[in-house]
């Protein structure tokens, strides 16, 4: 049952199937208010929420002892453990140099591997010219540990087209801060099939943590909406970084700053944001609400309020504890390099890729299909060049586009009186000004609390997800896909701006900036 379950046509048709039935009893609780008790509501979102988790991990085993993501673990495991010797751009050849060593050279040079210095394609022939470069940034025994972390996962990739698709990726990613914490784990075994399922399971444990603070600080209906959401919706699904390990550490981090602010912890939602901002570089635009209600402070008050002061001093804090110790570990050199690898890759299409930029650089004559390409292998040239260059000729109409989502964005913010709410609804700003892979559009569900101020929104967070499963059912070809789901989530965005567009009544919405207010009832 859980293989049809979870069979690439069945299971689309079920997540949208649950979003639906979400909608359908949103409507009917909107219909007929008082047919059903608090308790038996509890009760159904309860089930929903779960339903959606289990459609979330397809119906099956969550990951765990043996069961991972090789792909995600390779790339994560061995750039964590040896951050410092490969930075963010020596991954691929590294490795081609010790499978090399490993007496697999012909294996290497008959092969491809991505440049990560610009994201280029080299042959296995030409990264072991730079053998000797590699070594050289290896004490002997960290090169022997490395070399053998390198042919266990060839091994468990059996060698063959998965492990050179493996090398044809785009490296490692995640920031300095991030290698702090997994460095730490990867360091605590040589890899294994238990061991590496054990860190694939950390994952898990911080999404149960995640729905918990939400409950926590929201209440039942947005933790069970926020759980429906997460499940049925299409950018963001499992098998994309489910099984690697810590891949949701941002976005628990940044649920719990909204958290905590919704409960007035104000110092330690900025702690939570800052780390959340440090892990991955797109979440500092949540930021943008609290210094447009920053800024409207100054205006009219030339102060600061409590809450806002508190806010900034947390994240000054946590960016202050967190920088000076991943200099420490990964080397002084590690930001300036991941700032450029982060800026390479934000100026380099990808077929995953979605945000109002994406609707900008697509045109019939840039899709795959026009190139001949397999599914999701875009060629480095002709199709990345063709993006390329649409972007640049529509890039006023991008500009004027992006223009008047900013500025809607600061009017709609200006009028708002709650720092939760207006760092929720810096999402729309993520959108529109970064380009993140699909799997990163799990930073919507810091928009689902934003349902608690305007419960209209709960059914067209369903519906948008069960939108995208259509989406994706209908279309074959992976641009494709995501040009049509970058559509719907900008139009989503737009629709957050507009529905705030009037205010909320200050007796629903706590005024976080203004003293002695009373607080919203739970």
């Amino acid at each position: 049952m859980s293989e049809w379950l979870s069979s690439a046509e069945v299971l689309p048709k079920v997540k949208a199937a649950v979003a639906m039935a979400g909608c359908l009893l949103l409507y009917l609780e909107a219909r007929r208010p008082r047919a059903a008790t608090h308790r038996t509501r509890r009760w159904v979102a309860a089930i929903l929420g779960v339903v959606a988790i289990a459609a979330y991990f397809q119906f099956g085993p969550l990951p765990g002892p043996g069961r991972y993501h090789a792909w995600e673990m390779y790339h994560y495991y061995v750039g964590a453990k040896h951050a410092r010797e490969l930075g963010y751009t020596r991954l691929y050849e590294c490795a081609a140099v010790a499978e090399a060593e490993l007496g697999f050279g012909s294996a290497v040079r008959a092969r491809t591997l991505r440049n990560l210095r610009d994201d280029s394609v080299l042959t296995g022939a030409e990264a072991l010219e730079h053998a000797d470069e590699c070594r050289a940034r290896f004490s002997a025994e960290r090169w022997r540990v490395f070399r053998s972390d390198v042919a266990w996962f060839r091994g468990s990739a059996g060698g063959g087209e998965l492990w050179t698709a493996m090398q044809n990726d785009h490296g490692f990613n995640p920031s300095p801060v991030w290698v702090l914490a997994g460095h730490a784990l990867a360091s605590l075994a040589p890899p294994s099939h238990h061991f590496l399922g054990v860190l694939a399971l950390i994952d898990v444990v911080l999404l149960g943590v995640l729905f918990a603070l939400l409950g926590w600080a929201f209440g039942y209906r947005v933790a069970a909406l926020a759980a429906v959401f997460l499940g049925t919706q299409a950018a963001a699904e499992m098998p994309w970084t489910g099984g690697a390990f810590l891949r949701m550490d941002w976005l628990l981090a940044a649920t719990a700053a909204l958290c905590l602010m919704r409960k007035r912890h104000f110092f330690w939602a900025g702690a939570a944001l800052a780390y959340a901002s440090l892990l991955r570089v797109f979440p500092v635009l949540l930021w943008a609400g609290p210094a447009v209600l920053a800024a409207r402070q100054l205006v009219r008050h030339r102060r600061l309020a409590a809450p806002l002061k508190r806010l900034a001093l947390g994240g000054a804090v946590a960016t202050a504890l967190l920088v000076l110790p991943s200099l420490a570990l990964s080397g002084p050199q590690a930001w300036p390099e991941f700032m450029s690898h982060t800026r390479m890759h934000a100026t380099t299409p990808i077929s995953n890729h979605m945000s109002l930029r994406t609707l900008f650089s697509a045109a019939p004559e840039t899709r795959l299909e026009a190139h001949h390409h397999p599914w999701l292998r875009p060629p480095v040239d002709t199709w990345t060049d063709a993006r390329r260059d649409e972007l640049a000729h529509n890039r006023t109409a991008y500009l004027v586009a992006a223009a008047a989502m900013v500025i809607a964005f600061a009017y709609v913010v200006m009028a708002l009186r709650s720092v939760w709410l207006a760092t929720g609804l810096g999402t729309v700003l993520i959108v529109t000004l970064t380009d993140p892979s699909c799997y990163y559009y799990a930073f919507f569900l810091l928009a689902v609390p934003v349902a608690r101020a305007r419960r209209s929104l709960e059914m067209a967070f369903l519906g948008l997800a069960g939108v995208s499963q259509l989406v994706i059912s209908r279309y074959a070809w992976v641009d494709d896909r995501f040009w049509w789901l970058a559509g719907a989530y900008v139009a989503f965005a737009a629709l957050l701006l507009v529905v705030f567009a009037r205010p909320p009544r200050p007796s629903f919405v706590l005024a976080q900036l203004r003293p002695k207010q009373p607080r919203e009832a739970s």
